[in-house]
């Protein structure tokens, strides 16, 4: 029992350093991770503490009056501030945490009217793993020689697997699992598919090797959308 209590107090030590900063001055804050530690397994902690850090840094660097926009329990700003922790309780990436401060901040810098758009966006993000995040962007300029840089950078995912005959068991797992991203992002309508059919029967034209219909991926709207509030995405592409 000590020892619980220990860490606890550890836990309450870290939180309350972390929130000297923009985040501290919300409202009912404290009362509001004090519920949330209670029913996160006690390892998951320091993801949250980490997370806390980086919302901090953006909140300060920005000009809100986040007292008054959270000024009671009610607040959809501090709801969706709340969605924000238990989802940071689950990832382990900085990149993801990133992904999720960048879309909290921009909600919270939006008309209250639009904060179920968030909420819906950072429920979206969560079905979505880091490697899926990647291909939905490498789709924003799918084109030969499109962003060059991006690719190199995430050449270990970008790197097309193929499926072939006599392939080696591992060049078929990635290649399966790469088809499944992308198969996850249309079914998610943040990529779609612009079926290709045959000029003169009008039906559509199938790969003979994977019995699926071929045609040309594009990202959409709402792909669009999410890139651009999670940070992942430059002004000049939206």
């Amino acid at each position: 029992m000590n020892d619980i209590n220990t860490l606890k107090s550890n836990i309450t030590d870290k939180t309350t350093l972390l929130l000297k900063g923009a985040l501290g001055a919300i409202p009912y804050i404290g009362s509001l991770l004090s519920e949330i530690t209670n029913i996160i397994p006690n390892q998951r902690i320091d993801r949250i503490v980490a997370y806390i850090q980086k919302l901090s840094e953006k909140l300060d660097a920005i000009e809100i009056d986040i007292v008054n926009i959270c000024e009671n329990a009610d607040s959809p700003y501090l709801i969706l501030i709340e969605d924000s922790f238990i989802q940071a309780s689950r990832v382990i990436t900085s990149d993801r945490r990133e992904y999720i401060a960048s879309l909290i901040v921009n909600g919270l810098t939006d008309d209250e009217t639009n904060i179920e758009r968030h909420r819906y966006l950072l429920r979206l993000l969560s079905e979505l793993n880091d490697e899926e995040i990647i291909w939905l962007r490498f789709y924003l300029k799918p084109y030969f020689g499109g962003d060059e840089e991006f690719r190199k950078r995430h050449e270990n995912v970008l790197t097309l697997a193929r499926h072939y005959i006599n392939a080696p068991v591992e060049q078929q797992n990635l290649a399966s699992l790469q088809d499944s991203y992308k198969v996850h992002l249309e079914r998610l309508g943040l990529l779609k598919k612009r079926i290709k059919v045959d000029s003169k029967t009008r039906i559509p034209i199938f790969d003979r090797m994977t019995g699926e219909p071929e045609g040309t991926v594009y990202i959409t709207h709402l792909g669009k959308m999410l890139l651009k509030e999670i940070g992942f995405i430059d002004k000049d592409d939206e």
